[in-house]
């Protein structure tokens, strides 16, 4: 599905493939270290462009995501959740500024302190990005990203947890490379 959709989009327009990680986020210097959550963001993406001189691109993606905090002085929990994703980027300033805005319905997420329980649910996915031309079809992309997921149902049968849902945010500064083709 996705060759035929890159061979169909190449006579729409651009046809684009990004890969993003996320830069440190544990910045609050108030904290100690065994007070700090981590959080590591990677982001790859197809993104074609729907119109030939249009600013509007379709974009199909995956996301993983691994959020660490501490729960003690001696031990950690860790979140890790996957999703495919699907949107809409609009650009803008000449294709130098974009905005982003991306759903997944079929979250996975591991939810690990001792033992560990598996989770699912839907998320939302947004970026604020810009892109400095490297060359003439490589870009830098820097960007702003917010992830709202929301886990509703536990699928494994051991229970680390009491609670029946909750919901994962992450806010963080990213960065990567983006190739058209």
């Amino acid at each position: 599905m996705i060759i035929i959709l890159l061979q169909s989009a190449t006579s729409y327009g651009d046809v684009r493939i990004s890969l993003l990680t996320n830069l440190e986020t544990s910045t609050d210097t108030r904290l100690t270290t065994s007070q700090k959550k981590s959080d590591r963001l990677y982001d790859g993406s197809i993104l074609v462009q729907l119109q030939k001189e249009g600013s509007l691109y379709l974009v199909l993606g995956y996301l993983a995501i691994s959020s660490a905090a501490p729960i003690s002085t001696t031990g950690s929990s860790l979140l890790a959740s996957q999703n495919p994703y699907y949107g809409f980027m609009y650009s803008f300033y000449g294709k130098f500024c974009t905005i982003g805005i991306y759903t997944s319905q079929q979250v996975r997420a591991t939810y690990s302190e001792t033992q560990s329980e598996t989770w699912s649910g839907s998320a939302y996915y947004g970026k604020l990005g810009i892109h400095p031309q490297i060359t003439e079809s490589f870009s830098l992309e820097i960007s702003l990203a917010y992830y709202y997921a929301s886990f509703d149902s536990k699928s494994s049968a051991s229970s680390v947890s009491s609670v029946s849902s909750f919901t994962q945010t992450v806010t963080a500064p990213m960065i990567g490379f983006q190739y058209s083709f």
